[in-house]
């Protein structure tokens, strides 16, 4: 049972809290990036994917590990045309970060029941950071700028385009198709599909890779599994470990993440960028016994090189 805080603690702790800033307002550079680190921290499926924070405008992105090879036999000599047969070709994602609003609501008694006097502020911080870090995630995969403006889910979406309507738009990403009975262990699973549609270059290091898909995919995968009569199937009906490998390959689940839709490739792939400029406000509510909170931030996300990616979808 947590030490219990008063409301007029509550209030103390709120006017000193760091994230919440004093007055109000702009966020110094370190602020808004301790923040999106913390956010990081809290959000698993972040800590897989390359995350940038402190953009002041835009921000340039190489992809050195997907480039052409950059050595060659000293003394080459050039082509007809006086060019450079082996001019390296580096793919680059420029990441423009745009404008979004966070609104939280904080009751003192969520406050009181879920945060302890001698990590108070630790806990309300994070707390925060694990909230508008799955909204961050269903973005960044979901994102799709022309749905209508007519719902929550809508709004929260429509900031930018996410990885799936990116990958879905470039022609050089590659596609299969998930079967309409998808199966996911096996020489026809799914993730096997995924894993054979990379390129060999980008598939030999296993452990860069990384599968998204759905909850739902998930625990299709796992229900195989525990089919299946080996311990790793007892693991999965009566144990506490997760089923997160697939040849070696890490599989995750991002919040909000489709059903029946694949996206892989190497994880430092897929790019999150966040602004400097973050803004934070602060609202003390004592009739309504709650504090409202709008961060205001900027955030784009995209991926390097289009090659290097297998997505699936039902057709």
């Amino acid at each position: 049972m947590p030490n219990l805080l008063t409301n007029e603690e509550i209030q103390a702790l709120v006017q000193k809290a760091a994230i919440l800033t004093t007055t109000g307002g702009q966020l110094s550079p370190k602020q808004a990036s301790d923040f999106v680190n913390l956010m990081t921290d809290q959000t698993t499926v972040l800590q897989q994917m390359r995350v940038i924070s402190d953009i002041e405008t835009s921000y340039d992105v190489d992809g050195l590990e997907f480039g052409d090879p950059v050595i060659r036999a000293p003394g080459e000599t050039l082509t007809s045309d006086g060019g450079d047969p082996r001019d390296p070709d580096m793919p680059r994602l420029r990441l423009t970060p745009v404008k979004f609003q966070a609104d939280v609501n904080l009751s003192y008694d969520f406050i009181r029941k879920n945060v302890s006097k001698e990590n108070a502020e630790q806990e309300i911080n994070a707390a925060i950071a694990k909230r508008i870090g799955m909204d961050i995630v269903n973005l960044v995969f979901n994102g799709d700028t022309s749905l209508a403006n007519d719902t929550a889910q809508n709004k929260a979406l429509r900031i930018i385009d996410g990885l799936i309507k990116q990958v879905k738009a470039d022609a050089q990403v590659n596609d299969f198709v998930v079967g309409a009975s998808p199966t996911y262990v096996g020489a026809n699973s799914e993730f096997g599909k995924a894993l054979s549609t990379i390129p060999k270059q980008y598939r030999d290091n296993r452990e860069a890779l990384i599968h998204f898909c759905s909850v739902d995919t998930m625990d299709d995968y796992e229900d195989e599994i525990a089919d299946r009569p080996t311990a790793a199937a007892d693991n999965v009906l009566f144990g506490t470990n997760k089923i997160s490998m697939h040849k070696r390959v890490k599989i995750a689940a991002p919040f909000g993440f489709p059903d029946n839709k694949i996206l892989s490739s190497v994880a430092s792939n897929f790019v999150v960028g966040f602004g400097r400029n973050m803004k934070m406000y602060r609202q003390e509510q004592h009739r309504k016994q709650q504090v409202e909170l709008t961060i205001v931030g900027d955030i784009d996300c995209g991926f390097v090189f289009d090659r290097a990616i297998a997505f699936g979808e039902q057709a």
